[in-house]
């Protein structure tokens, strides 16, 4: 079994609210990164203009397409969606990168602050895979 931990950390000010997100491998199986989804629920009309300010080289480049992130019209989620490269894609087959056993930031998402909001991780729509669909028993938290 696969497994492995996804935080959040948030930082604020009072105009501006910043997410980190964290990936850490907990399992001592190694694996490897594949096409996954980060989705984070909020109250309703409390945030808007999120940008996307950091994404972790190793899984936006070489194996990978550009994160994307992703913003329903309902205003209260937000999600990153990162992508391997398809098989054939390019040519080349893409293996994708280790989860390492250390936590690392993953993502940091910066929104403009209306009010004060809690933050929440979609389970149902989020996931952590292998470049083979082999999803990660994965640990869902909030740093307080």
């Amino acid at each position: 079994m696969i497994t492995a931990t996804c935080t959040i950390k948030k930082r604020e000010s009072k105009k501006k609210l910043f997410i980190d997100i964290f990936i850490q491998r907990t399992s001592k199986k190694v694996f490897r990164m594949g096409s996954s989804s980060f989705w984070i629920n909020f109250s309703k009309d409390t945030l808007t203009n999120p940008v996307l300010t950091f994404f972790k080289k190793i899984y936006s480049s070489g194996d990978y397409r550009a994160p994307k992130l992703l913003t329903p019209a309902n205003n209260r989620m937000i999600g990153i969606q990162m992508f391997i490269k398809d098989f054939g894609f390019d040519g080349m087959v893409h293996n994708g990168n280790v989860v390492a056993l250390s936590k690392q930031r993953l993502a940091t998402i910066s929104f403009d602050k209306i009010s004060d909001t809690e933050i929440k991780w979609n389970t149902v729509d989020s996931g952590i895979a292998t470049p083979g669909f082999l999803l990660a028993k994965t640990k869902w938290e909030i740093s307080k």
